[in-house]
């Protein structure tokens, strides 16, 4: 029985300093003597009223710049330069503010569609230049028959996809 008076005792003692100190405490705030002319005093400035904001305004456009940005990305993809160039060109002219990687992507675009007509005049000319060959056969190389050390020569064709260049294009959402 005595520990639990003891128990008792600790508690009760502890609430009643407690409520001592929460007193003391109080009654010296309530008794701050106000600010004196020399002293410094920092009071955080109250924000001036402001209207409530808006939300930002989604412009009407700003969809049908994306959409036609797709289109030009996927008129790149198939080399289909002339549309893309049409279709950047109209995404940078809807849109007003953010251009993004549009202007970017319009100079790839041209400079691509430029090179690609270059290389067609170029067939052209070569095409008029030179009579058509016959195309190359390739010979498969066989075993010889017995007795005879030859065998025919291969020939290899090379096609004109193996010469050609690629296009490595990496885009991403959202832009840049």
């Amino acid at each position: 029985m005595k520990q639990k008076t003891w128990i008792a005792v600790i508690i009760l003692g502890t609430l009643a300093a407690n409520a001592v100190a929460y007193r003391v405490v109080r009654s010296r705030r309530d008794s701050a003597p106000e600010a004196t002319p020399g002293a410094i005093t920092h009071t955080p400035p109250t924000p001036p009223p402001t209207a409530p904001e808006e939300p930002p305004r989604e412009d009407p456009n700003d969809g049908l710049a994306r959409a036609r940005r797709a289109a030009g990305l996927a008129a790149l993809e198939d080399r289909d330069y002339d549309a893309a160039v049409s279709d950047f060109t109209e995404a940078l002219r809807l849109r007003k503010d953010d251009q993004g990687d549009l202007v970017e992507l319009l100079r790839i675009a041209a400079e691509l569609r430029t090179r690609e007509q270059a290389r067609q005049q170029g067939e052209q000319a070569r095409a008029q230049r030179e009579p058509t060959p016959a195309p190359a056969r390739s010979v498969q190389r066989t075993r010889p028959a017995r007795g005879t050390a030859r065998a025919q020569p291969r020939q290899e064709s090379t096609s004109a996809d193996e010469t050609r260049g690629g296009l490595l294009l990496v885009t991403s959402t959202p832009p840049g």
